[in-house]
């Protein structure tokens, strides 16, 4: 009888196991919405996210961010790319942008004194883009104010209702190499048609 019991106990063990295993492949491939290389490091925050819940959005934010890009002397210091990938159709003028990363970035430095500057660069159907520059005082790693450039481009996807807004950040010029970089990270190929 005690050997029934524990061969009940094991089979019931894994299967859980198996159960768990396979939530959390199902959660992997759900976040993974950035193509990237090995390289990489990534963070998943959900909406609202715990730093700006003023941001009243349904959806996730992936982070993807290069090597070095905590470290001062590396060429790809504060240069990295996120998504947001959030229900309806979020994000259409300069103004709900620049909001938008006001509220997070003040809520990521923990003070209000983010100042944000955006222009529309090409304007389609499905497909907006922006650049512009965040000017913040870094409280994560230098303790001093700092300028990023930002590309911004959003992806409406009118089958799922959701909006994709991909967010790249650097404090070099456009013209700089890190930007190639930057712009290898792309959405994953047929996005558009799969709900998350």
């Amino acid at each position: 009888m005690k050997i029934i019991i524990i061969t009940f106990i094991y089979i019931i063990s894994f299967s859980i196991s198996l159960v768990a295993q396979n939530e959390l492949k199902n959660e992997q491939v759900k976040f993974n919405l950035l193509v990237t290389d090995s390289i990489w490091s990534k963070e998943v925050f959900t909406f609202p996210i715990k730093f700006a819940q003023e941001i009243n959005y349904k959806g996730v934010e992936e982070a993807q961010f290069p090597k070095g890009w905590s470290q001062k002397d590396s060429p790809n210091f504060w240069s990295y790319v996120f998504v947001w990938d959030v229900e309806g159709n979020q994000v259409n003028s300069e103004k709900e942008l620049e909001m938008d990363l006001k509220t997070y970035f003040d809520g990521l430095m923990n003070s209000k004194n983010t100042i944000t500057q955006f222009h529309k660069m090409e304007s389609s159907i499905d497909l907006i883009k922006y650049s512009g520059i965040i000017s913040f005082f870094d409280n994560l790693r230098t303790k001093e104010n700092i300028s990023l450039n930002v590309l911004v481009e959003k992806k409406y996807c009118k089958k799922t209702n959701k909006s994709l807004i991909i967010f790249r950040f650097s404090p070099k010029e456009f013209n700089h190499k890190v930007w190639s970089t930057l712009e290898m990270v792309v959405l994953r190929a047929n996005i558009c048609n799969h709900k998350q």
